[in-house]
Formats: C-alpha cells, sequence, structure tokens
C-alpha cells in the first residue's frame, strides 16, 4: 500500500460519515495495514541488501559464510537462527549481523544499509584488509 492509497482510503472512510467510535476503528486498521505493508517491504529490501552483500564479501575473502566457519575463525557457537540470517537474510536476531559483520571486519550499518558491490571503490578506500 503506497502513501497515495492510505489517503484514498482515508478520505473515503471520512466521507462515510460514520460515528466517531467506528470511524476511529476504521482509521486504525487502515493504519495497520498500511504500516505493516510499509515495514515488511523495509524489511524485505534490507534482507536482500544483507544476502547480496553477503554473496559480494564472500567473493572477496573466496570463501563462503557459514556456521561452522564462524565457529571456527571466530568461536561463537549459535542455533538455527543464525543459518536462517545467512541463507536466506532473515532477521532473526540483530546480535547475528553483528556477528557477520566482524567475521568480515566491518560496521554493521554497512552490511545492512550499503550496497558493498556497487559501492566497492569507496569501501576498498575505507577498509583495505576486506580486499586482502
Amino acid at each position: 500500500m503506497t502513501i497515495d492509497e492510505f489517503e484514498q482510503e482515508r478520505v473515503e472512510i471520512k466521507k462515510k460519515g460514520l460515528s466517531p467510535y467506528v470511524e476511529d476503528h476504521l482509521m486504525a486498521k487502515l493504519r495497520h495495514k498500511y504500516y505493516t505493508a510499509l515495514i515488511d517491504k523495509q524489511e524485505k529490501e534490507i534482507s536482500e541488501r544483507l544476502l547480496n552483500n553477503m554473496r559480494f564479501l564472500n567473493r572477496i575473502h573466496k570463501s563462503k559464510l557459514s556456521m561452522n566457519n564462524m565457529t571456527d575463525y571466530m568461536g561463537l557457537r549459535s542455533d538455527k537462527y543464525l543459518n536462517a540470517t545467512i541463507i536466506e537474510g532473515k532477521l532473526a536476531h540483530f546480535k547475528y549481523i553483528l556477528w557477520i559483520a566482524a567475521y568480515f571486519g566491518i560496521p554493521s550499518e554497512l552490511l545492512l544499509y550499503t550496497d558493498l558491490e556497487a559501492n566497492e571503490g569507496t569501501i576498498k578506500a575505507q577498509y583495505p584488509a576486506l580486499f586482502k
């Protein structure tokens, strides 16, 4: 649902001339629908960026991020949710994002909010150890 669709539905509810209680209830349902769609869209975008960034970093490091590699390299043990983050980009536990960022040696905000492949030159200048 876009903001335009939200506004259109909001105006339609107002035009009906319903009692304040019913109008408030319908507006609450409309806001729920709008914000649920907005947050789901943002979560999908961040998850896709996370997956793309992990694939890019795997290519740079010439190794594949896995629970076993993290355990061997960092000594961190985890549960199945880390695998869901690594394989599917699921954002179940933010702590795992921090683990993955530490594994690759970059700040977590870069991993989540920056397209690393598109900004490779800038990232290479700021984090030269990533490319060794």
